[in-house]
């Protein structure tokens, strides 16, 4: 590795939400360092301290060091981490409305003061403020779970930027801002206090903030940069004319089956992934909904699917990572519309005959209806797009009672629309699902008999 060019790269953390404040505060206390905790399966942990953070910065504090940064010529590409949620865009919610008018005023030359409120705002202006003084734009690299997270990313801008009436700015977007798709995939679950624990007295490290993940790492990205890049490609990332198949296979199998355990593991009352995953009866669900979605995905050259769902299924019974089964819970509605939906359509669309599919959409309508049964539940794990309260779907999960009732539930999600999605037999076989939850969840043995059920 050529370490004189790595040392010319650093990364400037930028935080917008009042989430991000306690790690900001930490990066300030701890010289923006932070501790990465590898837990392999079957090999002792092993820890890093990382140092590629040279500064961080939150919009509440540093909107004028934010803007500089992402005017300067010398940053080349901006990153984005900040959920699948975050790309179902409403542009009458308060925030994104106040960025699309400031937008409007740019255009229009009324350079008047703005402080951007959410990341695509950030990203137009800094792009307007390159444009305008002829600096090259960076590139924007989203590493969300959204398939086509590249193409989906340049459509939010551009969709902004004519909502906002600035067709020169649309263009230039459009024409000269380079947009990569790309498939990362690592589990990083939420830290506990055994990590911390391990981190004081095996590592002997104090930190406020420490990340946790597993030892497994797969990162495919295209290689479509305006400016030049960190050669990443000398650590692991695989760089590939078209990720697409790649994202197509982690988005409907690893994705798509975490939503498949979430909302069964719940029922049975399991905290944590690996321990559901030790349970015969979740395992062979979610194994045979690997097996079923596998006809989903497209074929990729020298890569066998059944042997990366064995992987996959060994990956989640690894009992040093423990991944909340509320974190793969969370932003549940864009979860099931962004890596469950998009495996249903294709099924349908081949007129292949499947079932478990439809128990994955069933448990997680039978899940929301739960959420009320279960004082204390913390609703935001429905998080919902264009504002809709999470209520809202809870008091319908709970009013189900007939099939057209699921056609309402699911029309008021949004998850149809004029798709076959909404066809008298999907919603029949999505009510199924759903009853047999409510008739059988309470039974020792309702997996076995959902097996057995023609």
């Amino acid at each position: 590795m050529d370490w004189k060019a790595v040392s010319q790269w650093g990364i400037t953390g930028i935080g917008i939400r009042k989430e991000d404040i306690h790690n900001y505060n930490t990066a300030k206390n701890q010289q923006d360092l932070y501790s990465l905790l590898i837990h392999p399966e079957s090999k002792p942990s092993y820890c890093s301290v990382i140092g590629s953070i040279v500064s961080q910065l939150h919009s509440d504090y540093d909107q004028e060091q934010i803007h500089k940064v992402l005017c300067d010529p010398v940053t080349k590409i901006v990153s984005l981490t900040i959920t699948e949620g975050s790309y179902f865009i409403d542009h009458n919610e308060p925030d994104c409305a106040y960025d699309l008018q400031m937008l409007s005023d740019y255009s229009r030359g009324d350079n008047h003061e703005w402080i951007p409120r959410t990341a695509f705002g950030w990203i137009l202006k800094s792009l307007d403020n390159r444009k305008k003084n002829g600096i090259s734009p960076f590139t924007v690299m989203s590493c969300d779970n959204i398939q086509s997270n590249g193409h989906v990313t340049k459509k939010c801008l551009v969709d902004m930027a004519n909502a906002a009436n600035y067709p020169e700015l649309r263009e230039w977007i459009d024409s000269r801002v380079r947009f990569p798709n790309s498939m990362v995939d690592r589990i990083t679950p939420r830290i506990t206090a055994t990590d911390q624990k391990e981190l004081q007295e095996h590592f002997h490290i104090a930190d406020a903030s420490p990340v946790v993940c597993e030892e497994f790492c797969q990162w495919f990205l295209e290689d479509n940069f305006d400016n030049e890049r960190p050669k990443w490609e000398d650590v692991g990332v695989k760089f590939v004319p078209d990720v697409i198949p790649y994202e197509l296979m982690k988005l409907r199998l690893l994705n798509s089956s975490h939503q498949a355990l979430a909302y069964i593991a719940a029922a049975l009352n399991i905290e944590y992934v690996n321990d559901a995953m030790d349970d015969v009866r979740v395992r062979k669900f979610v194994r045979r909904y690997m097996t079923e979605t596998i006809k989903a995905v497209p074929v990729i050259d020298g890569i066998d699917f059944d042997e990366y769902c064995d992987t996959l299924i060994q990956r989640y019974r690894n009992h040093k990572i423990k991944d909340h089964i509320s974190r793969l819970a969370t932003d549940s509605l864009p979860r099931i519309q962004g890596f469950v939906l998009p495996v249903l359509t294709d099924h349908l669309r081949n007129n292949r005959v499947v079932k478990d599919i439809y128990m994955v959409i069933g448990s997680w309508i039978f899940f929301l209806k739960s959420l009320d049964v279960h004082k204390g539940t913390d609703h935001k794990l429905v998080t919902l797009q264009k504002g809709m309260l999470s209520q809202e779907l809870i008091d319908l999960a709970n009013n189900i009672r007939t099939p057209e009732d699921v056609k309402i539930f699911l029309s008021v999600a949004g998850m149809i629309g004029d798709s076959i999605l909404g066809s008298d037999i999907v919603v029949k076989r999505i009510f199924d699902a759903f009853q047999f939850m409510v008739d059988h969840s309470n039974e020792a043995d309702f997996l076995d008999q959902w097996e057995e059920k023609v």
